[in-house]
């Protein structure tokens, strides 16, 4: 089955499952412990949980437009069950942001008031436009952050007050729907963050060797995350801090703060694919245009970089499935498979004048022109932006891929 086919069937299965909670307008202890079920059971990437979200109150919107003008009450339970799927969605997909946030420095109470007034100023036009969920995200982040503890009653709050403005005439409720959804989006994206994935140990080579080759590229992808056991885990190893929202054509810094609170830099240290790949990052010329010299130490970095990372279970799949799709691997010939990395990753061409850049250097350690950062893809390299950052280069081309860091990964630093 395709990979385009695959995602049509689990958006088709999620819809059908929504339509069928929503068919009775009431959702009971045992059938919220199902929705949690099936949510654990499809297991939907990172990038898939505001789609879930955003799905649920579109099909529910559905509901409410099939039924007659006047039945306020039909509306009013379709709302509870979509906070239902929301609350199924949010405890099995996210955690809190901010874990030991206090409600305030000088001991003041959670302004849960001030909250709901805000969220019926959001709702009296029934639109919530966008500088309606900029203000939103403001107050999350810096006038009224939301504690671990008042998460559940936020969202409940959003709801509630929402459940105010039904009326029972369906373009009206409609409105109503669209707006909760907006403010629920506003508090998961300033306050919760996707939940760690378990993992089990790197498996040994020989699972490794049974697993099937011959899948989309989607799904290699999928399995080589899968088999990382080596990543930093957030709010175990790593904390990051959000503050201030930027758009992406924005130039300037709106956050105070260092966005990387804390590491565990023991690991970086300890560990032979994090040791290996730090030692490669002051080998470059980051001035796009300054010819590149490699010397023979930098040369026995790049191998020793090469080997630690054919060690680890990610890599060892990702021969296997390049040697089932790729004829210039050969399952036989590992070597060759490791000198095809070098030539891909670390042999120099020209960007600009002179060979000033490799693979290596502007995927993973970012290069500068006229001091803006012009290349650093690799969201992970939280060392490469820091940098960046310290040096004081504009980093206004990554705005948007820091938005993904913020949500999908982050090692931090103070």
């Amino acid at each position: 089955m395709s990979t385009a086919s695959s995602k049509s069937k689990l958006s088709s299965e999620i819809e059908k499952r929504f339509r069928l909670i929503y068919a009775d307008l009431k959702v009971d202890a045992d059938e919220f412990a199902s929705i949690v079920a099936f949510f654990k059971s499809i297991n939907p990437p990172p990038s898939a949980i505001l789609w879930c979200r955003s799905t649920a109150f579109r099909i529910a919107s559905e509901f409410v437009t099939l039924g007659a003008d006047g039945d306020r009450d039909k509306s009013l339970r379709l709302l509870k069950c979509v906070n239902s799927i929301v609350h199924a969605i949010e405890t099995t997909y996210l955690v809190p942001r901010n874990r030991t946030l206090k409600f305030s420095d000088d001991g003041s109470p959670f302004p849960g008031d001030a909250i709901e007034e805000h969220f019926r100023d959001c709702y009296a036009d029934l639109d919530v436009d966008e500088e309606e969920r900029e203000g939103l995200m403001e107050i999350f982040v810096d006038d009224a952050p939301v504690p671990a503890s008042k998460l559940v009653w936020t969202r409940a709050a959003a709801f509630r007050i929402g459940s105010e403005f039904l009326t029972g005439e369906k373009e009206k409720d409609v409105a109503v729907f669209k707006c909760v959804n907006a403010v629920v989006h506003a508090l998961e994206k300033t306050s919760m963050t996707p939940r760690p994935a378990k993992r089990e140990t790197g498996p040994p080579e020989n699972t490794i060797k049974t697993m099937n080759m011959r899948v989309p590229l989607s799904e290699a992808i999928q399995a080589i995350w899968d088999l990382d056991d080596n990543r930093l885990e957030a709010g175990k190893d790593y904390d990051i801090e959000v503050q201030r929202w930027t758009r992406v054509y924005d130039t300037t810094d709106q956050a105070s703060r260092p966005l990387f609170r804390k590491v565990n830099d023991a690991i970086l240290r300890e560990r032979e694919t994090f040791k290996t790949f730090i030692a490669l990052l002051d080998n470059y010329e980051s001035e796009v245009g300054v010819a590149e010299r490699v010397d023979m130490h930098e040369r026995k970095e790049n191998w020793a970089f090469i080997a630690s990372i054919m060690k680890t279970a990610p890599m060892q799949y990702c021969f296997r499935y390049c040697a089932a799709h790729c004829d210039k691997v050969s399952l036989s010939d590992p070597s060759g498979f490791t000198k095809l990395l070098y030539k891909l990753w670390f042999d120099l061409y020209n960007r600009s004048r002179a060979k000033d850049s490799s693979g290596f250097e502007h995927v993973f350690v970012g290069e500068v022109k006229n001091g803006e950062v012009s290349a650093l893809f690799c969201f992970l390299n939280y060392r490469s932006l820091h940098f960046f950052v310290r040096r004081g280069f504009l980093i206004s081309s990554l705005m948007p891929f820091c938005r993904l860091l913020v949500f999908t990964t982050g090692f931090s630093s103070t």
